[in-house]
């Protein structure tokens, strides 16, 4: 009889403890970090998993291992519960080939979260081909006559420009406005002296990269460019932009969806809660 009341004391000991650190809003629960997804496109890396009484939220790391673009929307992601499924907030991320890109995802919005397992269904991931296609885009005159202009579901407009002996920049900004996705790339770009037709110089801003855009979305971008003085003395002289691949239109395919389960790690749980 005394051994069955000291084992009912101990086990209402371990109910009270077990139910404290439930309702602690302190208390953290760390979970185990899952296996790696990885295919032909890309790379998924989660990690700092953790969840309280109010959220919970980890990091995860896109690796864009492919040739075309991936984007990610966080916003479509699904945490699972008992109780039912929560989201983060709807952001895009794009991630360029041999890039990688890390993010943090949260779901809020109950007092469940402080589980000991929950599914995280991984949607929203797409991929994008580099070679979309092109649109044909008129030569751009500086000094600009106009200062905006539109190409296919592009809109540009021109909203600085310097032209010197020794430098010509120029700063535009892009919209899109069509339905698929929008790529601007200003590498792609050239110049020429207008009555000097052959020979051509590139988009000398060594950080000029791709930039991915849905319907709605804007980017800025800048050229400089570098013409000897023995060929012309771009401050008095009319140049050319040739556009060619910069403006292009590629559609997004839906990656299939990753369920990962993520289960309570009780070592490291206990270790960061002392």
């Amino acid at each position: 009889m005394k051994t069955r009341t000291i084992l009912m004391s101990f086990l209402m000991t371990l109910s009270f403890f077990i139910n404290a650190q439930n309702t602690n809003p302190k208390h953290a629960n760390w979970y185990k970090t899952p296996a790696n997804i990885e295919t032909a496109d890309f790379k998924i890396e989660i990690s700092n998993i953790v969840s309280k009484i109010e959220y919970a939220k980890f990091s995860i790391k896109i690796s864009n291992t492919g040739t075309d673009y991936i984007m990610y929307n966080k916003g479509e992601s699904e945490f699972v519960y008992k109780t039912g499924k929560f989201t983060d907030k709807e952001k895009y991320t794009y991630i360029l080939p041999t890039k990688s890109k890390t993010k943090t995802i949260k779901a809020t919005g109950s007092n469940n979260f402080h589980v000991d397992t929950f599914k995280f269904i991984l949607k929203g991931l797409y991929t994008i081909s580099a070679k979309g296609k092109t649109i044909k885009t008129k030569d751009f005159k500086l000094p600009a006559s106009t200062n905006s202009f539109e190409t296919g579901n592009f809109k540009v407009k021109l909203l600085k420009l310097k032209q010197e002996t020794q430098e010509t920049y120029a700063k535009f900004e892009c919209t899109y406005i069509g339905k698929e996705i929008g790529i601007v790339d200003p590498s792609k770009l050239s110049v020429k002296v207008d009555g000097k037709d052959g020979i051509e110089y590139a988009n000398d801003n060594k950080k000029a990269k791709p930039e991915l855009l849905r319907k709605g979305e804007k980017t800025k971008f800048s050229v400089y460019f570098h013409i000897p003085g023995k060929i012309s003395d771009m401050q008095f002289s009319v140049l050319k932009i040739n556009w060619n691949d910069t403006f292009q239109e590629s559609v997004a395919k839906k990656v299939t969806p990753k369920t990962i389960d993520f289960i309570l790690d009780e070592g490291l749980t206990n270790g960061k809660n002392k």
